[in-house]
């Protein structure tokens, strides 16, 4: 699905991107991850809204002139935040008491670029949902490297070694809704991450 709208002036503009930022129901991660498509920051981006706000969202990306692509399945996720593991879910085996389900936006300026995130996620092509997402090679190599994205562990045992963490390039931070990328780095010293970050 895309669909984009022409013709709105600059302030229109300015007043979809301004109730996009006050939404309550809107997570900073994502209200970060909007502005940073908008803004030109990343290429493309991949959101998981709960279904009853996708309308609401898609009605303000489109009128700002985002091209928007519509996952086919849906992602669950366990109500307890303490995990971020998902699976993409077609079939209703799901345990309605224990697990959210989610809508899957994937959203550019550029359609080509919504599309191919679509694609490549739903193929489990994990380098080229990285590259057309903007992440830094490095942190993709080191994903599809080892085989998924590093557990909050992996960060917090560098952060011991080396006796300190950068702030902007935290993935734990991500279970408080206060994580500033929007991907996993290679290492809490990632250059490259934290340049992204200072953008953002």
């Amino acid at each position: 699905m895309n669909k984009k709208l022409n013709g709105d002036s600059s302030l229109d503009r300015l007043v979809h991107l301004k109730d996009i930022l006050d939404a309550k129901w809107l997570s900073l991660q994502i209200k970060l991850d909007i502005l940073a498509v908008v803004l030109g920051i990343k290429p493309a981006s991949r959101i998981f809204l709960l279904p009853t706000t996708v309308a609401g969202l898609a009605e303000n990306l489109i009128a700002l002139g985002v091209s928007i692509e519509v996952g086919s399945g849906m992602v669950s996720q366990p109500i307890s935040r303490n995990t971020w593991s998902y699976t993409h879910d077609t079939v209703g085996d799901i345990n309605e008491r224990l697990l959210q389900k989610f809508n899957i936006l994937y959203i550019s300026l550029d359609e080509a670029n919504a599309i191919s995130a679509k694609m490549a996620d739903e193929q489990g092509d994990d380098f080229c949902l990285g590259l057309v997402l903007g992440y830094p090679r490095c942190c993709i190599d080191h994903t599809v490297g080892s085989g998924g994205v590093p557990s909050n562990g992996f960060y917090v045992e560098q952060a011991i070694s080396l006796g300190h963490y950068n702030p902007l390039v935290w993935p734990p931070a991500l279970q408080y809704d206060a994580y500033i990328l929007h991907h996993h780095p290679c290492s809490i010293n990632c250059n490259e991450s934290a340049r992204l970050a200072r953008w953002i």
